[in-house]
C-alpha cells in the first residue's frame, strides 16, 4: 500500500519531547500515512520512546538509527526511504492538528501541486500562544493566496518579502517534484538548512496552494543555538554559506534579475535579524571576517517599521563594537 503522505522525523536525544509530536501523528485524519523517524544519534532513549509509541497505531512506520550525521543528513535519509506521494517534515517536539496531513493533501492533490503549506503558530511548552501567524504576517497577500492555486515564483517573492513563512513544519511537497529537481538539505548544515530547502522547493515549484488554517505548531523551548554566544561564529558560518548556496541556485535557475535583487534584500534583513539577536546577548563579540560581512550586508535591507529604520541606520554608521554594545544595552532596557 503506498502511503498519501510521509512524514519524515528526525531526532537527536528527543525522549523527552517525541511522544507528543508522534501522538500528533497517530491522530492523523488521513490514512494510509507513513511516519520516518530517524534517530540521528542519540544517546538516550529516543527509538524506545517512538518504538512504544508507533507500535500501538495503524500507521505505516518505520524507525531508522544511524550514527550522528546531523539534520541535514537524517531528513535526507528520510527522504530516500519514503513512499508517500507526499512529504512533509515535522521536529521531534513540535506538533499538528489532528487534520493536518488530510487538508493539505486534499488540496494540494486536488489541483495536482507541487507544494502546499499552512498558517502555524509559535507557541510555548505548555501550548499557549507566543507568535499566531496572522499577527506576523500580511493579511491582504494571505487572502490572495487562500485556497487559489499560484505559482512558485509568486509565493517565493512573497516568501522573500517576508509576507508569508514557510517553515520546516508547516508545507508539504510533491516527492516526484523533489526527486526530479534534486532537492535535497545539504550536508552538514546546522543553519538555514530549512530556509534553503523552502526557497529551492518553491521556485522548482510549478503549482503551489495555501491552506488557510492554523494547523501545526511550532513549539518554542528558548534553547535556540543562535542566541548561545559561545556558538555565534557557527552559526554565522552556517547561515553565510546557506544563502551563498542560494544565490547560486537563483543564478542557475533563469537568471532572473528582479528575483536577486528581492533575495538580496531577503538576505540583508535575515543577516541584520541574525547579529542583532546575538548582539543583544554578546556585545564583544569578535569583529572577524565573518561578522563584517554580515554587517556590510545588513546596511542594505529594506526597512518597514520605525524599529527597522532606527536599526539600519545603526549597521550603517555606527562602528561594529558600538553597534553590538548599542543593540545590547538596547535590548537590557527593552525585555
Amino acid at each position: 500500500m503506498i502511503p498519501f503522505v510521509s512524514v519524515i522525523m528526525p531526532a537527536y536525544n528527543m525522549a523527552s519531547y517525541i511522544a507528543v509530536s508522534l501522538e500528533s501523528l497517530k491522530k492523523q485524519t488521513l490514512r494510509p500515512l507513513e511516519v520516518i523517524v530517524v534517530d540521528d544519534g542519540s544517546s538516550d532513549d529516543t527509538t524506545k520512546v517512538a518504538t512504544d509509541v508507533l507500535s500501538n497505531s495503524d500507521l505505516i512506520w518505520k524507525i531508522i538509527s544511524q550514527e550522528n550525521k546531523g539534520v541535514s543528513v537524517a531528513r535526507n535519509v528520510g527522504i530516500n526511504e519514503s513512499r508517500g506521494n507526499y512529504i512533509c517534515f515535522l521536529d521531534a517536539d513540535d506538533y499538528v492538528d489532528q487534520t493536518f496531513a488530510e487538508k493539505l493533501y486534499v488540496n494540494a492533490k486536488k489541483c495536482n501541486c507541487d507544494m502546499v503549506f499552512c498558517k502555524y503558530d509559535r507557541v510555548s511548552s505548555d501550548g499557549k500562544v507566543i507568535t499566531s501567524f496572522d499577527e506576523v504576517y500580511n493579511p491582504k497577500i494571505l487572502q490572495q493566496l487562500s485556497l487559489e492555486v499560484t505559482s512558485g515564483r509568486y509565493v517565493a517573492e512573497e516568501y522573500m518579502k517576508f509576507n508569508i513563512d514557510i517553515w520546516i513544519g508547516n508545507a508539504m511537497y510533491k516527492r516526484e517534484m523533489l526527486m526530479e529537481k534534486n532537492i535535497m538539505f545539504t550536508p552538514g548544515c546546522k543553519r538555514c538548512e530549512d530556509r534553503e530547502f523552502v526557497l529551492k522547493a518553491l521556485l522548482s515549484s510549478k503549482k503551489i496552494i495555501f491552506v488557510p488554517e492554523v494547523l501545526s505548531f511550532y513549539v518554542d523551548r528558548a534553547t535556540s543555538v543562535s542566541h548561545n554566544s559561545n556558538d555565534y561564529k557557527e552559526v554565522l558560518n552556517h547561515i553565510y554559506w546557506a544563502f551563498k548556496r542560494m544565490e547560486e541556485f537563483l543564478k542557475t535557475s533563469g537568471n532572473d534579475k528582479t528575483l536577486e535583487r528581492l533575495y538580496k534584500k531577503h538576505r540583508n534583513m535575515y543577516f541584520r535579524w541574525t547579529l542583532t539577536n546575538i548582539f543583544s546577548v554578546n556585545p564583544n563579540i569578535s569583529m572577524d571576517k565573518i561578522v563584517r560581512e554580515f554587517i556590510k550586508s545588513a546596511r542594505g535591507t529594506g526597512t518597514k517599521t520605525f524599529r527597522d529604520f532606527m536599526l539600519k541606520i545603526m549597521f550603517i554608521f555606527f562602528p561594529p563594537k558600538l553597534l553590538a554594545k548599542t543593540i545590547s544595552r538596547y535590548y537590557s532596557q527593552t525585555h
